[in-house]
């Protein structure tokens, strides 16, 4: 009962708390995004 309900809630959360955290680092901390993407080295069209 309680536990599915919650689950389900969350379930649906997460995705929409992640997408909101990786724009929040893309258009603030773009540095870190490179790192978490593993673009270690400069190269052209990199975000």
């Amino acid at each position: 009962g309680l536990a599915l309900g919650l689950g389900a809630v969350f379930a649906l959360l997460t995705p929409l708390s992640g997408d909101l955290s990786a724009k929040h680092v893309a258009a603030w901390q773009p540095v870190k995004l490179a790192a978490l993407e593993g673009q270690f080295e400069t190269e052209r069209g990199a975000p």
